[in-house]
């Protein structure tokens, strides 16, 4: 047990079919105690978890859960275990709540050895190994309650609405007491929070859920939430119209233009898909085979399971076959050289960013092909830390698919050589909160998730912004911000590790 951690107490809240009980332990307890508890109670269901605790209710537990994570040393340890769900949660008080699978715990826990003959220390090692190796889920926010339904006097919409993906981001300006409103205790220090609601452009609605940012006395932003009722949204709905109208565009007329934007794309999509089919049956002649539907009638009856189409094609293939030799293999080497020259091109103008991104200790590598920048990244990195939802970073992403280590570093060489094809490279460490990127000039460049969060909030703050204007003030936030000193010309990064 930490030096830090003596003295302070610890909470539990166990979720069973029926109920929900909270206990408060006068005493320090770790994230293995609890496991060495809860897998002694499913061994022995009749055993009872922490029979000396103090049984307190939902509010207390809420208000404890508050304070640990506004002061970051109010307790020991604060956890959840749901028997239905068959999940546990450790607060966090940097990042809210870490969940994992319930088997998972107790197996971490099994593995760590029997108290009675192995050091503690050592059993605390090895049950944190077991829960790096894979056991990690999600990260939840924090969620806040409100004391009694938030009313229109309760914010003040303010600042520019930035526009995110399929959703437009309204920041609220607090204009009551939030400490009686979330059971905060902001009065008593230097932190404070941020709130913001989100209209979703696709359905025309608010979002159900206020989210927030604790910006915490020691420079740590937590995510936070607040559900939303239905007559809330439907409020804060009003106060949007009203907004977006005194801000010279009215919301209906925002949303249109969105849903205008989105079907040209699918069109410029479906265009682009044709010209290539089209490409692709360049050389190529359509034969079409008309049969009187009664002939066709009786071969599907008396010829059960056979594919008229494909047996016409099997025929033409057979004729095929009966052409000479050298010419059959000048018409196949003419095709073969044409895929060829047709990949060729594509390749060529193809425009991607390659991705490793490590989460939970582990490693994927992405492909976009999106033409992601930097900005674009950091974007998706501020909708992660303002909406993570549990979801992986990677799902934050927009058309990304699977990629490998090798490809990876064909694209680390590519854009070392500047060819233009590659938009961007990075190496995204979502436990650590940093990225490291290789800028046009070969130099890897390393930033803080928070900083990048910042930069492209105000690069994307006015929707009508030109884009170069949005990367110059891009560049401008992020200037001084670096982690470290520009390395040397096609150094590797810090961040590579083994498995590169």
């Amino acid at each position: 047990m930490a030096d830090e951690a003596k003295g302070r107490p610890s909470a539990l809240c166990v979720m069973g079919e029926r109920e929900k009980t909270y206990l408060l332990i006068d005493r320090p307890l770790t994230f293995l105690d609890m496991a060495d508890a809860v897998e002694k109670h499913l061994r022995s269901p009749d055993s009872v978890i922490f029979g000396d605790a103090e049984r307190i209710d939902a509010e207390r537990f809420q208000q404890l859960v508050i304070s640990h994570v506004e002061a970051a040393d109010e307790m020991a340890g604060i956890y959840r275990v749901d028997f239905v769900g068959t999940v546990a949660s450790v607060l966090d008080a940097d990042r809210g709540w870490k969940v994992y699978n319930l088997d998972d715990v107790c197996q971490a826990a099994q593995s760590a050895g029997p108290s009675e003959s192995v050091p503690y220390e050592e059993r605390q090692e090895k049950f944190d190994r077991a829960l790096q190796e894979g056991a990690f889920t999600a990260a939840l926010p924090v969620t806040l309650y409100a004391s009694r339904p938030i009313n229109e006097r309760d914010f003040i919409l303010s600042d520019s609405i930035e526009e995110m993906d399929s959703h437009l981001n309204f920041y609220l300006g607090i204009n009551c007491d939030v400490d009686a409103l979330f059971g905060t205790h902001f009065d008593r220090s230097d932190s404070w929070l941020n709130v913001y609601a989100d209209y979703d452009l696709d359905t025309g609605e608010v979002m159900g859920v206020l989210e927030l940012t604790l910006c915490r006395y020691d420079g740590v932003d937590i995510p936070m939430r607040c559900r939303l009722s239905d007559d809330e949204r439907a409020m804060l709905l009003t106060k949007m119209r009203d907004y977006c109208q005194q801000c010279g565009t009215p919301l209906d007329e925002w949303r249109a233009e969105y849903l205008a934007e989105r079907e040209a794309e699918a069109a410029s999509t479906v265009r682009k898909n044709t010209k290539q089919e089209g490409e692709n049956k360049m050389s190529s002649r359509e034969i079409s085979l008309w049969i009187d539907e009664r002939w066709a009638d009786a071969l599907e009856e008396h010829l059960p399971g056979h594919d008229l189409q494909k047996k016409m094609e099997e025929l033409l293939n057979g004729l095929t076959e009966q052409l000479p030799e050298q010419i059959r293999e000048d018409i196949r080497r003419e095709i073969r050289a044409e895929d060829e020259r047709m990949e060729r091109e594509r390749e060529a103008g193809r425009r991607f960013s390659a991705l490793k991104v490590t989460e939970d200790g582990r490693d994927c590598f992405l492909i976009s092909e999106d033409r992601m920048d930097l900005l674009h990244l950091s974007g998706c990195i501020r909708n992660y830390l303002s909406r993570d939802t549990g979801s992986p970073f990677a799902s934050t992403l927009f058309r990304v698919s699977e990629s490998d280590v090798t490809e990876f570093k064909s694209a680390l060489a590519e854009r070392a050589d500047n060819t233009g094809r590659v938009v961007g490279v990075f190496m995204v460490d979502v436990d650590d909160q940093k990225v490291s990127t290789l800028d046009e000039s070969g130099d890897w460049r390393e930033y803080k998730f928070h900083d990048l969060s910042v930069a492209a909030y105000a690069a994307n703050r006015k929707t009508q912004q030109r884009q170069e204007r949005r990367q110059e003030i891009f560049a401008e936030k992020l200037r001084g911000k670096e982690l470290t000193p520009v390395a040397e010309t096609h150094a590797p990064s810090p961040m590579m590790g083994q498995t590169m």
